[in-house]
């Protein structure tokens, strides 16, 4: 039985570092790519995946692709890190989602995300069956024409977890207000928390991540707030994400306290950014 199911956007991530700034007609000069990881695994479906996955557990990712080699990457990628690929559906004669990720000398990322399909996806009958054998379902930024029969085929027992995106083409108005008060844990940071203000009840645990201000946590009516430390880093792409990953992954294997998630959680993004890091020192 699958024990997480991860739903969302693919996306194979194009990144640069700049030494300037972006500007019309001007040339700006890349100080850093790494050729290693060009492109590289990503997408909010890929990085809550592969931090559950790493914490031990089976995890079924929920995506879309076209029969390009953006495709083979984003399938070899998953591979490689042993998550199963069984609820990656293939569009045919169609490109992949891709994202163009440009950060620039201050620190501040510019994304162009490319979602190839303009809505055209489907729920194919293994994602159907897939989601509907899951004992843990985490719903992501994706086909927003899809987020309603995603939750209409989980199964009622199901734990739900939801990862807020400000993108109201994913989570329309009413979107929100159904995840609001279905969701077991809701996981977003301070600019994404006016997309449930007023829709969740107490029974909702609600993960509010402020960089390295640390993490509050809302459940049961009590406030308990987390320090953190993370890696220092250029490039923070998927942290939230991989947040979310752990702290899921630490719930699902039982007998931890949420703060104690959250401190699984945070190691779990310090591994990211480290592994980040050592590349760009290589």
């Amino acid at each position: 039985m699958t024990e997480l199911v991860v739903t969302g956007y693919a996306s194979m991530d194009y990144v640069v570092a700049l030494n300037g700034f972006v500007q019309v007609d001007k040339t700006t000069l890349v100080s850093h790519r790494d050729s290693t990881a060009w492109p590289r695994l990503g997408g909010c479906v890929s990085y809550v995946s592969v931090a559950a996955a790493l914490a031990g557990h089976r995890v079924t990712p929920i995506s879309w692709v076209g029969s390009d080699r953006d495709a083979d990457a984003f399938r070899d990628g998953l591979n490689k890190l042993n998550i199963s690929t069984a609820g990656i559906h293939r569009q045919s004669d169609s490109a992949s989602p891709v994202a163009m990720l440009i950060y620039q000398a201050d620190g501040s990322c510019s994304c162009l995300f490319d979602r190839a399909f303009s809505g055209t996806e489907i729920l194919a009958p293994t994602q159907l069956d897939a989601i509907g054998r899951a004992d843990h379902l985490c719903m992501t930024a994706g086909p927003g024409h899809l987020m309603e029969p995603i939750l209409n085929a989980r199964k009622p027992s199901a734990k739900l977890y939801w990862v807020l995106k400000n993108d109201v083409s994913c989570f329309t108005p009413q979107i929100c207000e159904r995840l609001s008060s279905e969701a077991d844990v809701i996981f977003g940071n301070r600019a994404e928390s006016h997309m449930i203000d007023g829709l969740t009840s107490q029974s909702t645990t609600i993960v509010t991540t402020n960089g390295t201000a640390g993490v509050d946590i809302y459940t049961g009516g009590l406030h308990i707030e987390t320090k953190v430390n993370y890696v220092e880093t250029n490039d923070p792409t998927g942290a939230g994400d991989t947040f979310a990953g752990g702290y899921i992954g630490a719930l699902i294997g039982g007998g931890t306290t949420q703060k104690q998630a959250a401190k699984i959680a945070a190691n779990s993004v310090s591994q990211l950014l480290m592994s980040r890091a050592n590349s760009n020192e290589g």
